[in-house]
């Protein structure tokens, strides 16, 4: 399988095609119960978002060329409450859509997407902030990645232990009462 980031690929034509309607982008929301997809061509185009594409180069586990997964990321300003629930502003990396083919999940293409997603964004995964993860992806980032410490948000995302830490003056905050803890 090989990744690829949306830039190196037709937007509109990877997001419509698939076997399912609506594309490819339209299985996660058949799987979380949604009533529409989370990921679009029109989305893409009007947000500063990647997406990372996992393909069968080769024809091993799926047909030659189709798409195995897919890992929607980008910058959200988002206020986050830490731990002591000081409220803090901040602009993070974000999991916003995460998809591997229900046929082909447990194969490790996910570890391997994400994987990808990490080294091309520089990113630790306990610096990200993920968007309504489910429990799937939430058992995902704990095996893969050790982060069980769930700070959940009232935003509905989630962020782990250490994502406040070792970032002098990158977050502009108040503590609970407004004041000036930056967490």
């Amino acid at each position: 399988p090989s990744a690829l980031r949306s830039r190196d690929v037709t937007v509109p034509r990877v997001a419509c095609s698939g076997g399912a309607p609506g594309g490819v982008t339209a299985l996660p929301a058949q799987a979380q119960g949604l009533p529409a997809p989370v990921t679009s061509a029109t989305r893409m185009e009007a947000n500063r978002h990647v997406l990372y594409i996992l393909r069968d180069a080769d024809g091993r586990g799926a047909p030659k060329g189709a798409v195995i997964g897919f890992l929607k990321v980008g910058y959200k300003k988002l206020f986050l409450l830490d731990r002591n629930g000081a409220h803090n502003e901040a602009e993070p990396l974000c999991v916003l859509d995460f998809y591997i083919h229900e046929s082909l999940q447990r194969h490790g293409y996910g570890r391997e997407l994400f994987q990808h997603m990490l080294q091309s964004e520089r990113v630790e995964p306990w610096r990200l902030a993920v968007d309504r993860p489910s429990e799937k992806l939430l058992a995902f980032l704990r095996k893969h990645y050790g982060l069980a410490d769930a700070i959940p948000q009232v935003n509905n995302f989630v962020i782990f232990e250490g994502f406040f830490s070792n970032r002098p003056g990158e977050f502009r905050g108040g503590d609970k009462e407004g004041g000036g803890s930056t967490g």
